[in-house]
């Protein structure tokens, strides 16, 4: 909920995200607790991920990227393939701070866990116990843009668990929600402009009808942002506030953070994307297409739990982790086993997953799970979980394999799903040692 937005990207930009000279550092930050010599990876296999990105650089489809890859808590690989800036040729180096956009939703996530930890909600409360403003909200039934749209009540206020599957009615509004006809009001009230407070926001949105009933559909939508808010009245602590002193520090992710001090800019790896002739152009910070001004670089009234958050591969390790681990890392419990159980394992309503989600994947809290390899068009294990970010960024932890894998770099339109998903995978599975 940052920044405004031109939106003449966002239809192409939002469909590929949700359906989207090396520098070495192998360098072990946490402590290995396995004892196990199961499917270890093998260096040929770290070498055909290297050969895989630098080729992607070479042939012009990626400026630069940052990839790691760590197998029961030891990083195995962890270098940078091509530049910081395609435009000056700056090196990009580990230093190097990212967008990672709907990295944030998890983090959101596991921030509200923490307070279901502390007994503050249950997964089933309705939200409109938090947020007054939301209750009693009208539907959508039937009706477009030319027509008036006919709206009936809600059954039920939508759940807190809903609110964390994407299942409770809200979309991400005009372009970024596609063409249902409520996406449209969304536009009109704006209930995520940069220039309002997160009571205003609340406010502004219970005025927009839901676009289903809570709990029969999937969309993808800024209920993680919600979610943020809720974080912030049952805690008392703005989000940013509160995810540092909760996760940040505890987890000693000292890069990771809601925007960009102007001491660090530099570090701050431009988003790229093509120009008509299909060079790779970095954009400027303001202006550039996609908002008035990078909301990477200042502090907003309302700090976007769905997609705000800057850091670094190393600083989201750890997080990756933490979550990996069961809720804890280097002896500091974050989240009980029990909530991280539940953020990454299938919480979907009973119909919606099929309908509304990939074959073979359902949806933990603000991550994807898959429970159903076969199903899958490229190697994976059940119960791997993963979430994706606009800006070119991708992770994914396998419990089987004992893995965590991060790729980020910062390009439009994103090349992780189609792209470096099924190839990175392929070759994780396919050569490793039994």
């Amino acid at each position: 909920m940052r920044g405004k937005f031109v939106l003449q990207w966002w239809p192409a930009l939002i469909a590929l995200a949700v359906a989207a000279s090396c520098e070495n550092s192998q360098q072990q930050l946490i402590t290995n607790t396995s004892s196990s010599t199961e499917s270890q990876l093998t260096e040929p296999q770290l070498d055909s991920v290297r050969e895989y990105f630098s080729a992607q650089v070479a042939e012009g489809h990626e400026p630069g990227i940052q990839v790691l890859i760590a197998q029961r808590g030891e990083i195995l690989l962890h270098e940078n393939f091509g530049v910081k800036n395609n435009a000056t040729g700056e090196a990009l180096t580990n230093d190097a701070l990212f967008r990672i956009a709907s990295f944030t939703k998890p983090v959101t996530n596991a921030a509200a866990m923490i307070l279901w930890d502390e007994g503050h909600f249950k997964l089933d409360d309705p939200i409109d116990k938090f947020l007054p403003e939301l209750k009693d909200l009208s539907v959508y039934v039937s009706g477009d843009a030319e027509s008036e749209l006919v709206l009936e009540p809600a059954t039920r206020s939508a759940t807190m668990r809903e609110l964390m599957t994407h299942t409770a009615g809200f979309t991400y509004g005009g372009a970024l929600g596609g063409k249902h006809p409520v996406n449209a009001i969304y536009a009109n009230v704006q209930p995520a402009a940069d220039d309002i407070d997160a009571d205003e926001s609340m406010r502004r949105l219970g005025t927009i009808p839901l676009a289903y009933q809570p709990g029969t559909e999937y969309m993808y939508s800024f209920s993680a942002d919600i979610l943020g808010i809720i974080i912030e009245r049952i805690s008392g602590k703005d989000l940013p506030t509160f995810m540092r002193e909760r996760i940040f520090e505890p987890l000693a992710m000292q890069n990771t953070m809601p925007w960009v001090p102007e001491e660090d800019l530099d570090r701050l790896m431009p988003i790229h994307t093509r120009t008509e002739d299909g060079q790779l152009v970095p954009l400027p910070i303001e202006n550039n297409g996609i908002w008035e001004r990078d909301p990477a670089t200042y502090e907003p009234l309302i700090f976007g739990g769905g997609g705000g958050l800057v850091s670094t591969p190393t600083d989201f390790y750890r997080f990756a982790e933490m979550l990996r681990r069961g809720g804890e890392l280097d002896g500091v419990r974050v989240l009980s086993k029990d909530a991280t159980q539940l953020m990454t394992s299938q919480q979907y309503p009973e119909g919606v997953r099929e309908r509304y989600w990939a074959p073979g994947q359902g949806h933990g809290l603000n991550l994807s799970v898959v429970t159903d390899p076969d199903r899958i068009p490229y190697p994976t294990s059940a119960g791997e979980f993963s979430h994706g970010g606009l800006f070119n960024g991708y992770f994914l932890v396998d419990p089987e394999l004992e893995l965590v894998v991060i790729m980020q770099g910062q390009l439009l339109p994103p090349r992780y799903r189609p792209h470096h998903i099924p190839a990175v995978t392929q070759l994780l599975h396919e050569t490793t040692a039994e």
